[in-house]
């Protein structure tokens, strides 16, 4: 304190005005700084060679006229002098003044880069180096982080028990009243604060205690991945205490879960320059010409808000807002034309038009639900509706008060005073057998059921003619013509009505069939069953099988001869196959 330039604050006032100056002695190449320990100043030697070798610079200016040199944290004022270092803190650089300003405005071309840090190398050193042997125990924190407190009065002194001490272990404290950087350390059972003398960590400490988030007082250092809340300038030590990361929090989380792009490496990179270190290339904005000698496409990092473009291709850099391709810092592209191949993965948005979310594409529905407007495609369920119509269909599709579990249905109220309303049109056709609806249940309405199909029939003389599956479009409704002589019809083969009916030859079945002879007959023809008059073309019996029903009459005998038929005659029967050996006509009406 007895040399210069300590000498000469000779005022309390005077030296806590010099906390945080450096010495560079000339001779010897060591740095040292002016800190204050209780009420005592002293000056601590430092050992980042980086901030020395940038005191050399400055002491070997050319133009040194004195014996000192200013060093700014903020941007400079007038008047500075060449050699006067700018030190920009743990995001920036360490300048040097190679022009000389007596007075006037800062002017940017008055100064050069004296010793250039892209990254929180030294920081990270400190952390995994400086600490050893302690780091490990940093990562067995009862906690699982450390505190750095921003604060003139010392914290430890709230802490009045062993289980806090211990809780507090690694914890930095800052002191905005000395500038002094020191970690709460234990040795045996005795806990006591140890200075700090790496300055790229006060360095980082000054920027932090300036931030103006710091409202608490202090910042956070995890040594296990954080839990919310942590705030922007939070770190995150990860990995051990060789081969761990410095990580810091760029965007501030106060609950919830741990988001992992919320956390981004500790390290500064120049955006204003290009570097290639190793296998990394670090650049601002990367342009990519065209032929036309014009920019088609380009990466940058320029902006910080959720809305500036990342990529972009088919415009410049200026037009890249508004490019057909880009992408932006939330994760969101625009892209006017795309074909994707791979997987898609989306719960929020739309997609023609339709509002995708979570488990569903269109609007917001229930399989019980019975109003509302639009598309709903759900897991289990897909509807259509409007004002007057609905059709859904899904694992249940009727509202859970009627305690029924209905898997289609379909509304049709439209306002139609002079034309037709449907409910639901089927269609079947193009092969043999064509079946439109297909149920293994009751069907039920309150109106009417009406099927109208019916085959017309002209059997020739002296034929027979058996209805079968080539009978269209029904063979339940037959309408024979009689012209010739000894013509008639025997009922269906019951493998032909299994066919038509799309079930098995084994299963039993019951079903009506009406026979109305044409009103245009000029013969009297016949129906028959199960007979030996019908022969085949070698002379045997064509129709004495149980593949033809037995006519029964009304006293249950069988009936094997012809049943006369002439114009207008109508005759109704149920045919009964029980699935094995029986198949029976039975006359259910008349008429003559």
């Amino acid at each position: 304190m007895t040399n210069a330039p300590a000498k000469d604050w000779n005022t309390t006032a005077l030296k806590d005005e010099h906390l945080g100056d450096l010495f560079y002695n000339t001779s010897t190449g060591k740095v040292f700084r002016f800190v204050k320990n209780g009420s005592t100043y002293s000056w601590q030697e430092l050992q980042d060679s980086e901030v020395a070798q940038a005191l050399a610079l400055a002491n070997d200016a050319l133009k040194l006229a004195g014996t000192k040199r200013r060093i700014f944290v903020a941007q400079p004022t007038t008047p500075y002098d060449v050699g006067d270092l700018w030190v920009q803190g743990s995001t920036g650089d360490i300048m040097r003044c190679k022009t000389a300003r007596t007075s006037g405005s800062y002017n940017s071309a008055d100064w050069v880069k004296a010793s250039k840090y892209t990254d929180d190398t030294g920081l990270t050193n400190f952390i995994n180096k400086n600490f050893t042997p302690t780091v490990n125990d940093l990562t067995t924190q009862i906690d699982g982080k450390i505190e750095s407190w921003f604060q003139s009065s010392d914290p430890a002194a709230n802490w009045t028990t062993t289980a806090l001490k211990k809780a507090h272990v690694g914890d930095m404290w800052y002191s905005s009243t000395t500038k002094l950087l020191k970690r709460y350390t234990v040795s045996g059972s005795t806990y006591s604060w140890t200075t700090i003398e790496d300055q790229k960590a006060i360095d980082a400490y000054t920027a932090a205690s300036k931030a103006q988030d710091t409202a608490d007082g202090k910042r956070q250092v995890f040594v296990a991945q954080p839990k919310p809340p942590y705030d922007i300038g939070d770190l995150w030590l990860t990995g051990g205490k060789t081969d761990g990361i410095l990580k810091r929090c760029i965007t501030k989380r106060t609950s919830g879960s741990y988001v992992a792009n919320d956390w981004v490496e500790a390290v500064y990179y120049d955006n204003t320059q290009t570097t290639i270190d190793g296998g990394i290339v670090t650049a601002g904005t990367v342009q990519l010409a065209g032929s036309d000698a014009s920019i088609k496409a380009g990466i940058t990092g320029e902006g910080t808000a959720d809305t500036s473009v990342r990529f972009w291709a088919g415009a410049s850099k200026g037009n890249r807002a508004t490019a057909p391709f880009r992408v932006l810092q939330d994760g969101s592209f625009v892209a006017t034309k795309g074909t994707i191949t791979g997987t898609i993965n989306a719960n929020a948005g739309s997609i023609g038009g339709f509002a995708i979310a979570s488990g569903r594409i269109g609007v917001a529905a229930s399989s019980g639900d019975t109003s509302g407007s639009g598309l709903a495609l759900l897991s289990s369920f897909i509807k259509f509706s409007d004002s007057y119509r609905w059709a859904s269909i899904g694992t249940n599709v009727l509202p859970a008060s009627t305690g029924l579990v209905g898997v289609g249905r379909f509304t049709n109220k439209t306002p139609n005073s002079y034309g037709t309303n449907y409910g639901l049109l089927i269609e079947a056709s193009g092969a043999m057998v064509n079946l439109g609806i297909v149920s293994k249940g009751a069907i039920v309405c309150d109106s009417y059921v009406a099927d109208y199909g019916i085959s017309k029939l002209l059997p020739s003389v002296n034929t027979c003619l058996t209805p079968g599956d080539a009978t269209k479009p029904t063979l339940f409704k037959l309408m024979p013509r009689f012209i010739y002589s000894n013509s008639g019809i025997g009922l269906p083969r019951r493998d032909s009505i299994c066919t038509v009916l799309g079930i098995s030859n084994y299963t039993a079945f019951a079903v009506r069939i009406t026979i109305i002879c044409d009103r245009t007959s000029t013969q009297t023809g016949y129906v028959c069953g199960r007979n030996t008059f019908v022969k085949n073309s070698s002379g045997g019996n064509a129709m004495d099988s149980n593949y033809y029903p037995y006519r029964m009459n009304n006293n249950a005998g069988n009936e094997t001869g012809k049943w006369n038929m002439a114009a207008g005659d109508i005759r109704e029967f149920l045919l009964v196959w029980d699935g094995s050996s029986g198949y029976y006509a039975y006359l259910l009406n008349i008429r003559e």
